[in-house]
């Protein structure tokens, strides 16, 4: 992505964002930045589906907007745990985008609704997650 945008006047800064995966004892995380769809294209072609399939934790790439959200990424992950963090911008949300796709036992926490999103992992390989209700909760958006 980075040589397709190095001579652009206007470079596609989201398609070269960095993609962070932690592996863990207790599963992967996946931080995947502000990646849009030519970057999630880029890492199903280059690194296949099996790359995502451990990944027990996905951040919503581009804050949890519509233009982060790719079905075929999100499915070879079906992860157990999705953060969208987001502000008060319903319009671009993705929440009812992860929630079809994931499976049903796919928790999907939305800053918007729990402030702060933790999770814990020790060098045993134990698993915690945690959020909190902060005051002035925002609405989820509807479908």
């Amino acid at each position: 992505m980075n040589e397709e945008n190095e001579d652009e006047d206007q470079p596609e800064y989201n398609d070269i964002s960095y993609v962070l995966k932690l592996n863990t004892r207790a599963g992967a995380i996946l931080l995947p930045g502000d990646a849009e769809q030519d970057a999630w294209d880029t890492i199903l072609d280059y690194r296949g589906e099996d790359v995502l399939e451990d990944v027990r934790v996905l951040k919503a790439s581009h804050h949890g907007r519509d233009d982060g959200f790719h079905k075929e990424a999100v499915e070879a992950m079906d992860p157990e745990y999705v953060v969208l963090s987001v502000g008060a911008k319903p319009n671009t949300d993705a929440h009812q985008k992860y929630r079809r796709t994931c499976s049903d036992d796919t928790e999907i926490w939305s800053t918007r609704q729990y402030g702060t999103v933790s999770f814990t992992i020790t060098n045993r390989g134990a698993f915690a997650a945690s959020c909190a209700v902060p005051d002035g909760i925002f609405d989820l958006p509807e479908e």
